[in-house]
């Protein structure tokens, strides 16, 4: 995530990809991520993380050791550049068109649901801006990931993130909203009941 010094690096220059991946790079990028979503899944199975957020920890550890190829690296980063430009806009029509219950989302517009929407979201950009600032990383992407965890899953990040132009920050985004999300729901439900009823 970038820091104040508003730094405007390309991922290609950042990270050194020569954008002359071959075959056999690719693949073994995509076998690697396959790879690391499969761990993810064993850890899921095993003490519930869900498996995005435990793929990213594995790579973020595999990056932190240093035991990842510079070649694996650059077929890691080609599978994702494929995906962020090929997958995104077919994955938006497709849950603006056809997943999305539009009935139900229409009935859902009262007064009551737009006030709860409108604050959940406002506190969350808030809080994410005011932090952000607070520890010194570019408070607009800060809010921006806090907002995806009001959102609807991972299609939810995808739509957030492609309106503010901030595609990189997906890792950042899997995290907030699968372990912030989850947060949110879990302090919803421990609300008390007369509480509860009052809202």
């Amino acid at each position: 995530m970038p820091n104040r010094s508003h730094e405007t690096r390309s991922l290609s220059e950042s990270e050194g990809v020569s954008g002359k991946t071959d075959v056999g790079t690719l693949a073994s990028g995509a076998l690697l991520a396959v790879l690391l979503y499969m761990m993810g899944m064993l850890g899921h199975k095993l003490i519930g993380l869900p498996a995005p957020v435990g793929m990213l920890f594995l790579a973020v550890l595999l990056k932190l050791a240093n035991v990842v190829s510079p070649r694996l690296q650059e077929g890691s980063q080609m599978v994702y550049k494929f995906f962020r430009t090929a997958v995104t806009y077919p994955i938006l029509f497709a849950v603006g068109v056809a997943i999305t219950p539009w009935q139900e989302l229409v009935n859902a517009f009262t007064l009551t649901n737009l006030l709860v929407i409108v604050s959940t979201v406002s506190a969350l950009v808030a809080t994410g801006f005011l932090v952000g600032k607070k520890i010194g990383m570019h408070p607009i992407d800060v809010a921006i990931v806090s907002c995806c965890q009001s959102g609807q899953g991972g299609t939810g990040d995808v739509a957030i993130l492609t309106a503010g132009n901030r595609m990189s920050l997906m890792p950042f985004a899997q995290i907030a909203t699968r372990i912030g999300g989850g947060d949110k729901c879990l302090a919803g439900v421990a609300v008390p009941q007369p509480l509860s009823g009052v809202i």
